[in-house]
């Protein structure tokens, strides 16, 4: 059983309730917080072992929580799961300085979510686990067309291609280690 952050804005409540119950399910302990400012003060007093991030909060958007959560020494390691409505590539280039170790575009389902959360709790624990497979239903602007691989910088400043069998989850590679001087320029969402 792990300790959950579950950090969602009100306007998506049906998708944050739908996340809680299945982490839940799975047998975690849930915490929520509904805006960016609730969110640190949660991370203080809860000490998750999981961060689970819309970047769309209220006040303070996940990129700026996570810049704050980054400056902190007891939560510089912490694993986050982000999400988001922006697409699966630009949200993954956003979130890989911040060293998010999960990111999902929408739509997705709550299970989506679970996978990411399994696969970064094995990550943590030093196992050698596949990422997640997304689980939710194509839409039909999906079926139309089959999704183009995005290209994604690897650690080595090279140039991948995303899975396109994937869907909306993207696996990033673990940030540097910070303070070694280390190129990372900064993004606003």
């Amino acid at each position: 059983m792990a300790r959950i952050l579950l950090a969602s804005d009100d306007a998506m409540v049906s998708s944050r309730v739908g996340a809680r119950q299945t982490l839940e399910a799975a047998g975690h302990l849930v915490y929520e917080a509904h805006d960016g400012p609730s969110t640190l003060a949660q991370l203080e007093t809860v000490g998750p072992d999981v961060l689970v991030l819309d970047t769309a909060l209220p006040v303070l958007d996940g990129f700026h929580v996570l810049a704050e959560l980054r400056r902190s020494p007891r939560f510089r390691q912490l694993p986050v799961v982000m999400f988001s409505t922006l697409p699966r590539g630009l949200g993954s280039e956003l979130a890989r300085p911040y060293g998010v170790a999960c990111f999902l575009s929408r739509p997705f389902r709550a299970v989506d979510i679970a996978a990411a959360v399994d696969y970064v709790l094995a990550t943590a624990r030093g196992e050698v686990v596949k990422p997640p497979a997304p689980t939710a239903a194509p839409t039909a602007e999906s079926a139309e067309a089959p999704p183009r691989p995005v290209p994604l910088p690897s650690p080595t400043g090279e140039r991948e291609a995303a899975d396109p069998a994937s869907g909306g989850v993207v696996e990033l590679p673990p940030s540097r280690a910070r303070g070694e001087g280390s190129d990372r320029r900064r993004h606003r969402a």
